[in-house]
């Protein structure tokens, strides 16, 4: 059974006459008739009949024309998509957290984009566990996030660096000569934390709440301006990544003794979807890149 003996099926159930269905499709007459006749042997039904030297559509014909109905449209669907996708390339939605797009990705990024310019990316920015929800949701297609936390069968992850969270602070800032800090040495502090959706946001409310502590949040941000800003007025203390301190000589970058200082960040997917070339040249592409660097 083939593609093309199922319009020929279903124009001569749209006309019931050969020689029109064949004038329809712009073939001959024979290649319908063969066609028909070919079906009919290989289902070892009869598809239609004759009344008074009309065609008529038997109760096994009525069935298989609904069902290849089905078919026919699904596969000018499928190939309208992949004739789509090869003249506009796929868009792959990418959604990562802003404070790693700004320590750890910018440059390959641009590096990919410069060597695949045919390959779309869109980049949306949200909190770790906002994005993996996202994949999930079939919102976003792949995910740059934290991976210590993922339980669900249903995400697959490949980790691609570490890191460790800190507080960062200025040179003059009291805090400043510790060697590790603590949620009781920041007590009620001003603090600028990743906003909800962040996996460093519930980690750290996690951590205060474990203690029987409430963080003195001033600004929830990701945003390495907005937090530089602060941190060189020496308003507050901010909670972020390894690598921070690297945008301003004049802050200094202070571990946390209660949190496991290997944070993964990592390429996140949904389990079992099906992966288009372009994503997997990204994700290749990604994982050399921080393999080699």
């Amino acid at each position: 059974m083939t593609i093309i003996q199922l319009r020929y099926f279903n124009a001569v159930c749209q006309y019931l006459n050969i020689t029109r269905a064949a004038e329809a499709l712009q073939v001959s007459q024979p290649a319908v008739s063969n066609a028909i006749r070919d079906l009919e042997q290989e289902l070892n039904v009869k598809l239609f009949y004759r009344v008074k030297k009309k065609m008529a559509i038997t109760k096994e014909g009525e069935y298989f024309y609904e069902k290849s109905l089905q078919i026919i449209s699904e596969v000018d669907a499928l190939s309208s998509s992949m004739k789509e996708m090869a003249e506009n390339g796929y868009l792959i939605r990418i959604g990562i957290s802003p404070i790693f797009n700004t320590l750890y990705f910018p440059q390959i990024i641009m590096s990919f984009r410069a060597k695949y310019p045919s390959i779309k990316l869109s980049i949306e920015e949200c909190g770790s566990i906002t994005c993996r929800t996202k994949v999930l949701n079939n919102e976003l297609d792949l995910a740059i996030a934290v991976t210590n936390d993922i339980t669900t069968p249903r995400l697959n992850t490949r980790d691609i660096l570490s890191t460790r969270l800190v507080y960062v602070v200025s040179k003059n800032h009291p805090l400043a000569g510790l060697q590790s800090v603590t949620v009781e040495d920041i007590g009620d502090a001003p603090m600028i934390l990743s906003p909800q959706g962040s996996y460093s946001n519930a980690l750290i409310n996690n951590l205060f709440k474990s203690r029987g502590m409430t963080p003195n949040v001033l600004l929830y941000t990701d945003q390495a301006t907005s937090i530089l800003r602060m941190l060189k007025g020496n308003i507050a203390g901010a909670v972020t990544y390894m690598g921070f301190s690297n945008f301003d000589e004049e802050t200094v970058e202070i571990p946390f003794s209660q949190v496991a200082p290997n944070i993964r960040i990592g390429i996140v997917e949904k389990q079992d979807d099906f992966l288009y070339s372009d994503m997997t040249e990204f994700i290749d592409f990604v994982r050399f890149n921080f393999g080699n660097s």
